[in-house]
C-alpha cells in the first residue's frame, strides 16, 4: 500500500476508503501514508442575483471567513485534540488559507482544497496510528465537503424547520428541496456511527455544521444558487437557518491527561485540574462521584497520587478559545512509566 500510495480524486474514493480502514479492510502505518489529492476536496457555491456579478457581497465574505474558522478550526482538532485555533502557529495558519475564486457572469466561487487536505495529513502526525489518522483527515474531508454530508445537514434543518414553521406556503417552499437518495441516506448513517465513537469526528461534524448555516446567511439575498450541487433559492436558505442553535461551542475532549491537582471541598463533586497532552491546555474538570463508577473514582486517585497519564472521556463547553463547563463522562486506562518509555 505505502508504495502505491492512495489517491483520492473524488468523494466516492474518500467515502470507500473510510469504509474500508473503519472496518479493517485496509492497514496502515505511520510509514505508510502516501496519501494523494487529485482533484478533491473542493467547495463551489453558486449565486444568482442583483448582486452577484462576479463579485462577493458582505453578505458571503461573511460565509466565507466562516469556512476559513472552520478549516483552522478543523485542523486543531485533528492535530491538538483542541477547536482552539489559538494553537496554530503563523506558519499553520498560512499554509490553510483558503483562495476563493470567482468564475461566471453571476458569481460562482470556487475553493480547490485538495493541497490544504495533505497540510491536515502532514500536520495530525502524532499518536494517532496510521488508520486513526486518516479516518480522522477523510472524514473531516467528507463532512465539510461532501455532498452527501452538506446535503445532510441542509435535509435535517428542512424537517426541523418544517415543524416549527407556520404556515403552509413556508412549508411548501422547503417541502420541494430535493431530498436525499438512499445511497446518500447510507453513507451518512455510516459516518453517524463515525462521529458517535470518534470524538474528533464528532468535533469535526459540529464545525460542519455551523460552517453550512453560516453559508445559508450568505444565500439568503439570493434568487437562487448552489451549495455543493444542493440547490436551494434564497428564501429557502432564509427559512433553513432561522432559530439555527450553534453546536459547535460544545466539545468533546476524550485523549490522554495529567492530572494537576483536586479540588474535593464539595459534597459529591469534586473538582479536577487536568492537563491535555495533545493541545497543552489546563482547565477545570467536575467528577460526579454519584455518576462515575467507585472503580473510575479510584482510578483518578491513583493517577494524581502517582503522576500518571491517564485516558479521560469529558464533555464541555468551548467559549473564545476557553474550556468551560467540563465533565468527566468515563475514565479509561491509567499509563504505566514503561509504556512511556515504550513511546519514548
Amino acid at each position: 500500500m505505502g508504495e502505491a500510495g492512495i489517491f483520492i480524486r473524488s468523494e466516492d474514493d474518500a467515502y470507500r476508503y473510510l469504509t474500508q480502514l473503519v472496518d479493517g479492510t485496509i492497514k496502515l502505518d505511520i510509514e505508510d501514508l502516501n496519501v494523494h489529492f487529485e482533484g478533491w476536496p473542493n467547495l463551489r457555491v453558486y449565486a444568482k442575483g442583483r448582486k452577484y456579478d462576479q463579485s462577493i457581497t458582505p453578505a458571503m465574505m461573511k460565509s466565507f471567513l466562516a469556512l476559513q474558522a472552520a478549516v483552522y478550526r478543523s485542523y486543531a482538532i485533528s492535530k491538538y485534540n483542541t477547536p482552539n485555533i489559538n494553537n496554530l502557529t503563523k506558519q499553520e495558519k498560512e499554509d490553510l488559507e483558503i483562495q476563493v475564486r470567482v468564475d461566471g457572469g453571476s458569481s460562482d466561487y470556487n475553493v480547490d482544497f485538495q493541497a490544504l487536505a495533505e497540510k491536515f495529513l502532514d500536520g495530525a502526525m502524532g499518536k494517532m496510528t496510521g488508520e486513526q489518522m486518516l479516518i480522522v483527515i477523510l472524514a473531516a474531508m467528507l463532512l465539510l465537503f461532501g455532498h452527501f454530508a452538506i446535503k445532510s445537514i441542509l435535509e435535517h434543518r428542512r424537517q426541523v424547520r418544517s415543524e416549527e414553521l407556520g404556515t403552509e406556503v413556508q412549508k411548501q417552499q422547503l417541502t420541494v428541496m430535493q431530498s436525499m437518495s438512499s445511497e446518500e441516506t447510507k453513507r451518512m448513517t455510516v459516518m453517524q456511527g463515525l462521529i458517535k465513537e470518534n470524538a474528533k469526528v464528532d468535533n469535526i461534524y459540529r464545525t460542519a455544521y455551523d460552517m453550512n448555516m453560516d453559508m445559508l446567511k450568505g444565500m439568503e439575498s439570493t434568487n437562487s444558487g448552489e451549495i455543493q450541487g444542493v440547490a436551494l433559492s434564497g428564501e429557502q436558505a432564509h427559512l433553513l437557518v432561522q432559530n439555527a442553535r450553534r453546536r459547535s461551542n460544545e466539545i468533546r475532549l476524550d485523549g490522554r491527561f495529567r492530572i494537576l491537582g483536586v479540588d474535593s471541598s464539595l459534597r459529591t463533586d469534586f473538582k479536577i485540574k487536568v492537563l491535555s497532552l495533545e493541545s497543552g491546555e489546563d482547565f477545570v474538570a467536575q467528577a460526579d462521584e454519584t455518576s462515575l463508577t467507585i472503580d473510575a473514582m479510584n482510578k483518578l486517585q491513583r493517577a494524581e497520587w502517582k503522576r500518571r497519564v491517564i485516558t479521560l472521556h469529558i464533555n464541555a463547553k468551548e467559549h473564545h478559545g476557553q474550556v468551560k463547563n467540563a465533565k468527566i463522562m468515563a475514565v479509561g486506562d491509567i499509563e504505566e512509566p514503561e509504556e512511556l518509555d515504550n513511546e519514548e
